[in-house]
This record gives C-alpha cells, structure tokens and sequence, in this order.
C-alpha cells in the first residue's frame, strides 16, 4: 500500500438527537443540546488534515441526528466533493424526521452523490413507528428511482470483504471476525442505482459500552480487549474524528464528556480509557499515523471498555434523559 488508509471516516458534527437511546456511543443521550458541538471550520479542517495523511474509502457523518444538521451537513458535502470529488459518502439517520425533510434528503443525495443507513430503533416494540420509518423510506426511494438489491451481497462489498487493497491487518480482521460481524440480514432492505444507495435496516440488537452501578457508569474492563472488539464493538471498522483528532471508535472520542456530565473524571476505574492516545491531526508523525493505521482492525488495550452483551432496547430505552 503506498498511503495508509481509512475504510470508514466518521466525522462528528454534532451531538442534538429526538431520541436519547441508552449507551449511544456518541453520548447522544446526555449531551442535550448544541453547545459542544464542533465549529463548521474546525470540522472541514480536520477533514483536509485526515486526507493528506490517508486515503479515505468512505466519508461517513456520526453523531445526533443529522436531519437537525442539513444546512451543516451540506456544507460539509461541498467540501468533501471539492478536495475528494469520487469520493464515497454517506450518513445514517434513525427515520423518525424523514417524513419531514424528504424534499432535502433527496436533493443531497441527488447534488452530492451521498448515500444514507436509516436504521429503525423502534422495530421491536412500536409498530405504528415502524410503519411510518417504512413508509418514509419508500417515499423516498421511489423519489430517487432507486431498485431494490440484495443487502447482504451489498454489505461484503461495501465492507470491502474482498480486500482490494490487499491490505493484510484487514487480511486477519477478516479472517477473525469478518462472518461474525456480516452475517445474514434477513430483515434489511437495500435499494440502489450506480452512485447512491438506501439501505434500510430494523435495528434490534445493541450493544453496551458501560454499566451502571450505585447511579454512576462505569467501564466494564473485561479483561479481554480481543473479545470485547469482536462482540461488543458497535464500529470495528470505522474511525471516530472529532476537533481534528482520530479515534479508534466514538465511544473513546466523546468519552471525557460523558465523563465529564456524571461528575466523574476522578473515578479511577475510567482512567485508562481517559489516556487511550488518540491521533492528533494538526501534530502527528509519520510514525504515529502508522501505529495508528496497524491497530485500526484490532483491539487496543482500551477496547476492554465495552462489554460483550446485545439487549433488545424497550421505549424506556429510546426516550430515556438522563437527570442531572
């Protein structure tokens, strides 16, 4: 490979969500509002210092909601096609709003070539909200003229299970746990053309990034950084940028918040996830971009946070705020 690269590069915008999941691994179920969230120009700055130390397969936006963030989001478009004009982009969005805002989710998809995950967290237990999610999604597929596909021949490619690259830590992730993460989707819809695509998935199963204990989080330190990667991982493929800085995953990147909102940074128990050593963007050598590039298929020795158990999420779990 003559350039390190990043298969999914997820660029945090923003942290505002109508819902207020339980564990969502960008804190989006205590961080309430938009005041910690990152300036326009700190976001296409990061972007610009992420593309001149890697190549990027896929820009892909994290956080809140993004259809609270259109205006943001497609300034942040512009940007990507203006540096990466082939570039491969998409966001993901919980459906809830796209009955609302199916004119501006077209026009991005259609002006920017960007594809969209709408992942429904209301498919176990809410059956009127399904249907509503469903019914927006096909709105706007048929909007888009899109044909409906085989979900999962689409996830192998889009995983790029193929290695084009022939890169070989994704060689052994691959070889680890490429089936485990895969699997069947017997559920997912997909529908495409040959630049965009839908993929519509009924969300059931979780994962947990901390437990609860006395009324306070803490990490579940398994003890098993290998395991916890393969089972309890919510983005074993994906980087987290946030302030011009590279995570191995966005639970590790909005962790001092979270910290920070239980009045806990002292705990000692979080204290080695609160050193996990991230790479700064604006100041990073050759040598650290590579470290960083030979564990991003692997766990480090903080991907022991999480623990290894799913759960199927109740309303309770959807709509929960945290109290101060």
């Amino acid at each position: 490979m003559a350039k390190p690269y990043i298969k999914m590069f997820d660029i945090y915008y923003g942290t505002k969500c109508n819902l207020a999941c339980r564990y969502c691994d960008t804190r989006s179920d205590i961080i309430r509002t938009t005041e910690h969230d990152p300036e326009i120009d700190t976001i296409l700055e990061g972007i610009a210092l992420a593309k001149e130390k890697f190549d990027i397969d896929l820009y892909s936006f994290i956080g809140g909601e993004p259809l609270y963030y259109l205006d943001k989001i497609k300034v942040i478009l512009e940007y990507i096609r203006k540096i990466d004009p082939a570039a491969k982009i998409q966001f993901s969005t919980n459906g809830t709003l796209l009955s609302k805002n199916l004119d501006e989710v077209a026009a991005l998809m259609n002006d920017y070539e960007t594809s969209i995950f709408v992942c429904n967290h209301f498919a176990v237990y809410d059956e009127k909200i399904t249907a509503n999610i469903t019914d927006s999604v096909n709105q706007l597929v048929n909007r888009l003229g899109l044909s409906e596909g085989d979900p999962n021949t689409f996830l192998s490619k889009f995983l790029g299970l193929d290695n084009p690259r022939n890169d070989p830590y994704l060689d052994t992730w691959i070889e680890q746990q490429g089936d485990y993460f895969l699997g069947e989707q017997p559920v997912d819809r997909y529908y495409h053309n040959d630049k965009i695509f839908v993929h519509f998935r009924p969300q059931t199963d979780f994962k947990v990034n901390h437990y609860m204990q006395d009324g306070k989080p803490k990490p579940f330190m398994t003890g098993n950084a290998d395991l916890s990667y393969k089972d309890g991982c919510s983005s074993p493929i994906c980087n987290f940028m946030i302030d011009k800085k590279l995570y191995k995953c966005s639970a590790l990147g909005t962790l001092e918040r979270f910290l920070e909102f239980h009045k806990i940074t002292d705990d000692p128990d979080w204290q080695k996830y609160r050193n996990y050593k991230y790479l700064d963007l604006e100041t990073c050598t050759d040598d650290e971009v590579m470290q960083f590039h030979s564990t991003k298929y692997c766990a480090v020795s903080e991907c022991d946070m999480c623990g290894t158990g799913h759960f199927s999420r109740t309303k309770e779990d959807i709509i929960h705020v945290h109290r101060r």
